[in-house]
């Protein structure tokens, strides 16, 4: 916390000194190490002036009408919840019908408590494989574009999926992920930020470190192997075949703090390097080649 505290003054020192230039913009930092910087002044505690104490606030909703606010989210989210498990188990009968689904390391994932499962990111099937793997809820992250079409937008919504935006530090959703976490929540990312293209696992961003050191949760590494095969990125439909899910061991809030963004960052990416290359050698399949001899 005080790296990123630290983090945060510098980048307000010289926004003032650039007499208002963009946080993206100060001392050459990382967007997604500026953003999540500049949460730390919503959770910081400030004095509470009388006009902002619980009851003025009830009484100020009463007398508007905006009282019934929480009460319709909490009837939506009495919804959201059973509709996941019928939406699981329609997506369990799918995997049984069209792949020939492995499922290895369910132990390692915690049955209760804050967790992130981080994972390569292969086809648009990833979510469904590593959802159906294990009997937790799960909140998705998903880029916005996705929330647009019909079908796809309605079925993100109904199981409480969080929108990101690429290609700049979006704060909301951010904010969201760590509230989400701080309520005890599972959240199910892939912080290579995109599909592969050739089946290798890209190199996970800085900024993702950050953001779980920030949110205090455990992380799940996840593997997923066959779906690039499956359904590549240049395929527009997906083809029947084996898929493997491997859950690998927990790393846990006290073993995070040990570690710069930058090393866990490069930690869970190397973890999920060997994963993959022990996989396919065991399922005699070519492992990629990442110029690094894993030991297996």
């Amino acid at each position: 916390e005080q790296v990123v505290e630290q983090v945060y003054r510098r980048v307000q020192e010289r926004t003032q000194n650039a007499g208002g230039t963009s946080g993206d913009d100060c001392g050459g930092a990382a967007p997604e190490t500026v953003a999540v910087a500049r949460l730390v002044s919503s959770d910081v505690e400030r004095p509470t002036s009388r006009s902002t104490q619980p009851q003025d606030v009830t009484s100020r909703a009463t007398a508007t009408g905006h009282q019934s606010v929480p009460d319709e989210r909490e009837r939506w989210h009495r919804v959201k919840v059973p509709w996941y498990w019928v939406a699981r188990f329609a997506c369990r009968v799918f995997c049984a019908t069209f792949f020939r689904l492995h499922v290895y390391g369910r132990e390692n994932v915690p049955r209760e408590g804050a967790y992130i499962l981080a994972g390569n990111h292969q086809s648009y099937l990833d979510p469904v494989f590593c959802g159906v793997g294990i009997r937790r809820r799960l909140t998705f992250v998903a880029r916005d574009t996705l929330f647009r079409y019909r079908l796809s937008g309605w079925l993100l919504h109904s199981v409480n999926a969080i929108p990101i935006e690429r290609g700049r530090p979006d704060i909301s959703a951010i904010k969201t992920f760590i509230a989400r976490l701080r309520q005890g929540e599972a959240v199910c990312l892939y912080p290579e930020a995109t599909r592969t293209n050739d089946g290798r696992i890209i190199p996970f961003k800085p900024g993702f470190g950050l953001l779980c050191r920030r949110a205090k949760a455990a992380v799940v590494p996840v593997l997923v192997d066959g779906a690039f095969e499956c359904w590549p990125r240049h395929r527009k439909l997906f083809r029947p075949g084996r898929i493997t899910i491997w859950y690998g061991k927990t790393l846990y809030p006290e073993t995070l703090r040990t570690m710069s963004n930058e090393d866990l960052a490069d930690h869970l990416t190397a973890t999920l390097r060997q994963m993959q290359t022990e996989c396919r050698l065991k399922q005699g399949k070519q492992p990629y080649d990442y110029g690094v001899k894993f030991e297996v």
